[in-house]
């Protein structure tokens, strides 16, 4: 908490983002450099992120908005690489958020409007 990064937090955070490369390489089937809906939904499920496809859209659509990206004409762009970070990250995030309401984890939660922001704007 110095303001500054040491020699020894830069080289952890060289190494945690290359961790995170070598997993957009892993999901990155097709090598395009991108990674797709279906490739970030083989993703999170890998990581134990059970979410639908319908999701997956959401999110990448939230991505792309957030890149200044238009949808192509010829079908999905992709998402990048920092992207995809942000895009596992807050899945998970939102998922654990959820867990925490879910006390009896039946998948259900019953909440209002201002638990569920507070709940949410807590965690970021």
């Amino acid at each position: 908490m110095s303001g500054t990064v040491d020699y020894r937090e830069f080289t952890a955070l060289v190494k945690y983002i290359g961790e995170w490369l070598n997993l957009f390489r892993t999901f990155d089937r097709d090598n395009s450099g991108t990674i797709s809906n279906e490739e970030l939904f083989n993703a999170l499920s890998a990581f134990g992120l059970r979410v639908s496809p319908r999701v997956v859209d959401m999110v990448v659509n939230k991505v792309r908005i957030l890149e200044g990206v238009k949808k192509s004409r010829n079908g999905p762009l992709g998402v990048s690489f920092d992207k995809f970070i942000y895009s596992c990250v807050m899945v998970k995030n939102l998922s654990e958020s959820f867990q925490r309401a879910d006390t009896d984890r039946d998948g259900w939660i019953n909440m209002d409007m201002e638990t569920f922001l507070l709940m949410n704007i807590s965690n970021r």
